[in-house]
C-alpha cells in the first residue's frame, strides 16, 4: 500500500511540474529535484517501516502523513491564489442603484 501511494504521489507531482514551476517561478530542474528527494525520503520511511514491524506502522503513517500535509498545503495556495475576475456593473445596474 505504502508503495502505491509513493508510486501516485510521484506521478501526479511529475504532472504537475509546469504549473509549479509557473506558480514558485522557478526551473524544471529543481522542481524535478525536489520531487525526486520528496521520493527517496517517502522510499525511506517505507524500508524503515518494513525493518521493526513494532514501528512499521508508525513509519508508515509519518510516511503516509508527509505527502498529505504537502497535499493539504498545495490546496490551500491554490485556493489562496484563486481570484475571482474583477465585474464591472453595466450602466443600467449603476442607474438603478442610483435612484
Amino acid at each position: 500500500m505504502a508503495m502505491f501511494v509513493l508510486v501516485v504521489d510521484t506521478s501526479l507531482m511529475n504532472v504537475s511540474i509546469s504549473a509549479v514551476v509557473r506558480d514558485l517561478d522557478t526551473t524544471v530542474s529543481s522542481v524535478q529535484s525536489a520531487i525526486a528527494l520528496q521520493a527517496l525520503v517517502s522510499a525511506a520511511f517505507i524500508l524503515i517501516g518494513s525493518i521493526n514491524t513494532d514501528a512499521r506502522h508508525l513509519a508508515l503513517q509519518v510516511a503516509l502523513l508527509i505527502p498529505l500535509l504537502a497535499a493539504l498545503a498545495g490546496l490551500a495556495n491554490a485556493f489562496r491564489m484563486m481570484r475571482l475576475p474583477d465585474v464591472k456593473p453595466s450602466a443600467a445596474a449603476e442607474g438603478m442603484a442610483l435612484a
